[in-house]
């Protein structure tokens, strides 16, 4: 045993370390970001767990004398205000937050010890240095995990070794291209019979591989109510008041949908229409939301959607990005006619944005625009119409759900997220969405 010398460690440090990243990785089990992380997680919770053991074996080095067993009380304080201080009262959040209030003070019985044993000189010397690797590893796990930030000063998601990510300055090549074809969305179809009569055509399937269905369980049934959009592996796109006093535990999304009366088991033709359901963490709504203003929320998802061939985020817009005139695309389940049915299938339509000042003045002419816009639209709005000579627009049971711009690249980014309007396909008010690009920095701060 004289090869494991332990003069001058505290057992009490060590243990309050190992409690520190048990409790911190509580969601390795269920949730995967990168192999990395996760071989980084495993070194942290064995190599100390070794430390401890092997003090346990070779009692005859280890100190007792000067190591002070009262500071297992540095427990207490952690677990107290982990109990009021955290993302959500969940078991993983509160132990994430436990751990950050732990490892705050886990050093002090290693100093306190130190001092007793009057060889700071040496000991400190060491413990530094052992300190610092571990630190070493945070930095290039921070390195890993922000790496598509940096590129081209872009800001996106990564998805492997891919770049999900509308390029901030000019188009630039990405790592990797987009599993499977993602193609443009679909024809669309002729101009609808006048007004209130909105249109919309069946989109082609496996369009639209970001595309979400939200839906409310009640017992066992499903009430499908808004869209979303997939933007990360473990991260849903949303309007606010789709999910204003929703239960994250009674929501269920579908990913990559298209017939929502369809199950998620393949077909015939050995496909699904849908790519599968998931679970939502947890709701994240914008903290300026009110009546339509900052309309926007982030479902976070129990575990990463698979993606792949037939599920793909789409691109975030650089920030503040204006699209003022280009040509984009909605897809959804809303009501073809006013007061019409839900189609089962998704429907697609082409719209162009247009002037948001024109926009907002027509709104304000209307009868209670200060109660559903107040102080205007702030720059936080944009408006879409139909393409000229058609009435096409979104209409009840759009909510959520994205509009999408093409990129010079070819790929997608979401620009707007359907809020609302007055009537559908009146073409004196076009629609009103939620302007993504000016929220950027929040998406990315609460996303996973």
């Amino acid at each position: 045993m004289n090869a494991f010398r332990l003069s001058g460690i505290s057992c009490v440090a060590q243990v309050l370390y190992l409690v520190t990243f048990i409790t911190r990785y509580l969601d390795l089990p269920f949730v995967f970001f990168s192999y990395y992380n996760t071989a980084m997680k495993h070194y942290f919770i064995f190599a100390t767990a070794c430390t401890v053991f092997l003090m346990l074996v070779a009692r005859d080095t280890y100190d007792s004398n000067h190591d002070s067993k009262w500071m297992f009380l540095l427990l207490v304080p952690p677990a107290v205000l982990s109990q009021f201080v955290n993302y959500e009262y969940s078991v993983i959040e509160v132990g994430f937050a436990f751990s950050q209030f732990l490892e705050a003070v886990a050093m002090l019985p290693q100093f306190v010890m130190v001092c007793k044993m009057g060889q700071a000189e040496v000991t400190v010397v060491c413990y530094l240095r052992m300190l610092a690797s571990y630190r070493l590893l945070y930095i290039f796990n921070w390195i890993y995990s922000t790496r598509c930030y940096l590129r081209d000063f872009s800001l996106g998601w990564c998805v492997d070794t891919e770049l999900c990510v509308a390029p901030s300055g000019p188009a630039h090549g990405c790592p990797g291209q987009l599993p499977g074809p993602v193609g443009v969305p679909g024809s669309h179809g002729a101009v609808g019979d006048g007004f209130p009569g909105i249109g919309g055509v069946p989109a082609t399937k496996g369009t639209w591989p970001w595309m979400v269905s939200l839906g409310e369980r009640h017992g066992t049934s499903v009430e499908w109510f808004c869209g979303g959009t997939l933007i990360s592996p473990l991260t849903v796109l949303t309007a606010a008041h789709c999910v204003r006093g929703k239960q994250a535990d009674r929501l269920t999304l579908r990913l990559a949908e298209y017939r929502r009366s369809a199950t998620t088991s393949p077909d015939r033709d050995g496909d699904s229409d849908a790519a599968g359901t998931a679970a939502v963490r947890r709701i994240v709504q914008h903290p300026l939301y009110h009546a339509n203003q900052h309309d926007l929320a982030l479902l976070l998802l129990r575990r990463p959607a698979a993606v792949g061939a037939a599920v793909v985020p789409a691109c975030l817009p650089p920030p503040r990005a204006d699209h003022t005139n280009a040509t984009v695309h909605l897809a959804g389940w809303g009501v073809l006619e006013w007061a019409g049915d839900l189609p089962d299938q998704l429907q697609d339509i082409e719209l162009v944005v247009v002037e948001t000042g024109p926009c907002e003045d027509a709104y304000r002419a209307v009868v209670g625009f200060e109660g559903d816009f107040p102080g205007g639209f702030q720059g936080t709005k944009l408006c879409a119409t139909g393409t000229e000579g058609t009435n096409r627009d979104a209409c009840q049971g759009d909510s959520g759900g994205p509009l999408v711009a093409r990129g010079a690249d070819g790929r997608f980014s979401v620009v707007g997220v359907v809020s609302g309007g007055r009537g559908c396909g009146n073409p004196k008010f076009p629609g009103v969405y939620t302007k993504v690009s000016e929220y950027i920095e929040w998406i990315l701060e609460n996303s996973e």
